[in-house]
């Protein structure tokens, strides 16, 4: 009797432990999607839709001037080419 005793608080134990990690788990995978999610949210574009002298750099190919245009608006952690 006391060995059925000692397997079934062995397997409660393990099953405690089971869903801790898959709690633990969770958690990590939803606070990576969810910073992921707030940095890849960058609208710049919308900024230059009326832009005269920004749609006159595009037009003209040149891509100094757009570079000069869009630098303010974009964070210096992002790695950009024009």
């Amino acid at each position: 009797m006391k060995r059925s005793n000692k397997k079934s608080y062995i397997r409660t134990i393990e099953a405690l432990i089971a869903i801790l990690i898959i709690f633990v788990f969770l958690i990590f995978t939803t606070q990576r999607s969810n910073i992921e999610k707030k940095s890849t949210k960058l609208d710049i574009l919308s900024q230059f839709e009326d832009d005269i002298n920004f749609r006159d750099c595009i037009l003209n190919n040149n891509l100094s001037c757009v570079d000069n245009n869009i630098k303010p608006y974009i964070p210096k952690i992002y790695k950009y080419k024009i």
